[in-house]
């Protein structure tokens, strides 16, 4: 029955509807694909331990050893430099965020010093509620890993 209503109509409309019926019927099978299919999924950023960004540490991010070390006390509008070692790197950048808290972008590149060491010039923003919790989010070419430390 449908079928029939849908051959007479097609007969009756001209070329331009029936390209837009066609337009409509494949934006909607592509739609339904996708929802279907879905997104890919984010992966999965890891928590790495490091209780004293200042004093330095170290953890493995994949298969891959990094260092990190601050070059003194982290502070809030005081700038400080920070150094992340990781063999075989080809970018390092980083982003610093608060919990639940907007702070505003806060995103450095790092620079190449010497094979393997990467240093950016870091300046945290002052949070007016006092907090000092911060995640580092590094990201080392396509991986990244969250850094959780606090400053002064």
């Amino acid at each position: 029955m449908i079928w029939q209503w849908f051959a007479k109509w097609r007969a009756s409309v001209g070329i331009h509807a029936q390209k837009l019926v066609r337009f409509l019927w494949l934006s909607m099978r592509a739609s339904l694909l996708f929802v279907l299919v879905g997104c890919p999924e984010k992966p999965t950023i890891v928590t790495a331990v490091c209780p004293d960004l200042a004093a330095g540490c170290q953890f493995l991010l994949s298969d891959r050893m990094i260092h990190a070390k601050a070059n003194g006390a982290i502070t809030a509008i005081r700038p400080f430099k920070l150094t992340i070692t990781s063999v075989g790197a080809k970018q390092v950048s980083a982003e610093f965020v608060m919990q639940g808290m907007e702070m505003g972008p806060s995103r450095y590149r790092f620079i190449s010093s010497s094979g393997d060491t990467w240093i950016a010039d870091v300046m945290l923003p002052i949070c007016v509620q006092g907090r000092r919790d911060w995640y580092m989010i590094l990201n080392l070419d396509d991986r990244q890993v969250r850094v959780p430390f606090t400053s002064q």
